[in-house]
């Protein structure tokens, strides 16, 4: 069988895609190894500092897995704008993650190319905004696969610029105007920061839009479904949307207390991910707004902010938790408050269920305006979040007769596909074939369980 390097910067959320794709890859007998920028040094304790958090927390879920992994200890420019990101906001936030991403791509090149050298892959694997990967992949003339998280940054009629947050509109608004010259200068941005290190490695430079379409020409990735995304243009043959991939981290599933779950209660899961755990206000505003219902039962995963948030005392009818088993837990809920992220939105609609999102990064800010142009559920803004906001959403949702016909139409979609497989199939392809991918132009962008076998004829 063959070697498989995986690529990806220690964000937890662009893991799980990844790491579930490679475990299923080694159960069918190829060489699985990984590259991580982190520190063997870095402490979990100091999260003031997600990359020295994430830097030992991501190489630590791989290795659980007893997979080989490779760290490369990150230039300070990466540290730095890793430190920056969470005191950033929307637009501003997706700068900073651009830059942080582009940072020290010839550092990454020239080490990871030695490691090539060495550990002899038959293939790389990479996460789309690790923009080392498709450098070294070029210099060693191995395929390279791009794992896309979504189609967010992608194109497309009446898609606001990527990280704007703006409506999901054909207008030409003012401030769809001016969002459009910053993702335009943001691009370049990249596109020349990319081409710098290009040139260092006598590659010859890029001339298309790196942001804003898929870049590898072998195959590229998207694990989501079309049915919950925006129709978007420009992804060429290579690219091709596999469906949601969903991975168990590791949680207890006996130890959740299931037989609380109230049969008589309109249950609401409320899960913020890490963008809350230094903001127990938050927490505690949601929880004091939704738990004068008597009809609701609030379920709470506060993560990080479990310590304060349950200082406080709450009605008998709040569950509070530090985590819980949620991709288990969602079909037994008939409600999710979330902050957006995209594996929590896509297990939410896999099963179903309507989602009011309090983004606050600019990804989330796009996944709610997806969310809202789908009619899947409600988006509220951090600066205007009130108990009074939050119930009318609440109820509105409650109330909505057509609104389950469209969530189980995007369930029955999404139940459809089976992203590890398709991924995992695909990849496959590739490196028996020893060409690009190339997806014939009758059949849809989606790959389902049951049309797999179409896309891997030759």
């Amino acid at each position: 069988m063959s070697k498989v390097l995986f690529l990806t910067h220690p964000t937890v959320g662009h893991l799980n895609s990844l790491l579930t794709i490679a475990l299923k890859m080694r159960e069918n007998g190829h060489d699985i190894q990984f590259i991580v920028p982190g520190s063997n040094l870095a402490d979990p304790r100091i999260k003031m500092f997600k990359v020295f958090y994430n830097g030992k927390i991501v190489p630590v879920k791989i290795r659980s897995q007893g997979i080989e992994i490779h760290l490369l200890f990150p230039p300070l420019p990466y540290i730095y704008l890793a430190a920056l990101i969470p005191t950033k906001k929307r637009f501003e936030e997706t700068v900073t993650a651009i830059q942080f991403f582009s940072s020290g791509i010839k550092s990454f090149t020239r080490r990871i190319n030695r490691l090539v050298k060495k550990l002899k892959p038959d293939m790389i694997v990479s996460d789309f905004f690790f923009y080392s990967a498709p450098l070294v992949a070029e210099l060693n003339n191995l395929p390279y696969i791009a794992i896309y998280h979504s189609g967010l940054p992608f194109g497309g009629k009446g898609v606001p610029p990527f990280g704007s947050g703006l409506p999901v509109s054909t207008q030409d608004t003012h401030p769809k105007r001016i969002f459009r010259e910053k993702e335009q200068e943001l691009s370049k941005r990249l596109i020349t920061t990319v081409n710098r290190a290009r040139k260092a490695f006598s590659l010859e430079p890029i001339n298309y839009d790196l942001l804003k379409m898929p870049h590898s020409p072998w195959l590229n990735l998207v694990v989501t479904h079309e049915a919950i995304d925006i129709p978007r243009y420009h992804l060429g043959p290579s690219t091709v949307y596999v469906g949601p991939i969903f991975m168990n981290m590791g949680i207890n599933r006996s130890s959740f207390p299931y037989d609380d779950l109230r049969e008589d209660k309109y249950k609401i899961y409320v899960s913020l991910g890490t963008v809350f755990n230094d903001k127990p206000e938050i927490y505690q505003n949601i929880i004091r707004a939704l738990q004068e219902n008597p009809h609701y039962q609030i379920i709470v995963s506060a993560g990080g902010a479990y310590d304060k948030v349950s200082r406080e005392h709450y009605n008998s009818n709040v569950m509070l938790f530090q985590s819980v088993p949620q991709a288990e837990l969602l079909n037994r809920i008939e409600l999710v408050v979330s902050h957006g992220g995209n594996n929590t939105l896509n297990e939410t609609l896999y099963y179903g269920k309507p989602v009011i999102v309090l983004p606050v990064g600019g990804e989330q800010h796009d996944n709610a305006s997806r969310i809202e142009f789908h009619g899947l559920g409600y988006r509220i803004d951090m600066a205007l979040l009130s108990a009074g906001t939050l119930c009318n959403a609440v109820e509105g949702l409650r109330k909505d007769k057509e609104l389950n016909q469209r969530l189980k139409k995007a369930s029955h979609q999404l139940m459809e596909s089976d992203g590890a497989t398709a991924s995992v199939s695909l990849i496959e392809w590739v490196m028996e074939n020893k060409k690009p991918f190339t997806k014939k132009r009758e059949l849809p962008l989606t790959i389902t369980r049951d049309s797999l076998p179409l896309y891997l004829q030759d």
